[in-house]
């Protein structure tokens, strides 16, 4: 992208999008380093992440032994989306969260098509409960 073409609005993005990236980064580096023996003969994927909310939400993260987060919930009668966890699938999840949330999801490239609202925030408390257990 040639910065003397970039809208006002673009300029504006930079800034976040650079903390995103960063923190895609250092997602990509922690799952590595967590999971790169987690998967046994014959296992393809393990649940790394349980959330549930007063009996009724449910919703369950897997890795997949070829690099893919797949989350999957119970509401409206069962949602599901999955995503590369290197350190650009994630980038890609998180800056079009970021977009659909300030309002600005026509500035995105490539369709984000997730309909579990909030899927950034349920991959965040992942990471952080990952990063806890040290």
């Amino acid at each position: 992208m040639d910065i003397m073409n970039m809208s006002v609005e673009e300029i504006g993005l930079i800034g976040p999008f650079t903390d995103l990236a960063q923190e895609a980064l250092a997602a990509e580096a922690l799952i590595k380093a967590k999971f790169t023996n987690a998967f046994g003969i014959g296992k393809q994927e393990v649940c790394v992440y349980h959330t549930e909310s007063f009996g009724e939400y449910y919703g369950d993260g897997y890795l997949s032994i070829d690099g893919v987060f797949r989350y999957h919930d119970n509401w409206w009668g069962g949602r599901e989306y999955q995503f590369r966890v290197d350190a650009d699938g994630i980038y890609k999840m998180l800056r079009s969260c970021y977009l659909k949330k300030i309002n600005k999801a026509h500035l995105e490239k490539e369709p984000f098509e997730c309909k579990i609202e909030n899927i950034d925030h349920y991959f965040r408390d992942f990471i952080q409960k990952l990063a806890e257990k040290g």
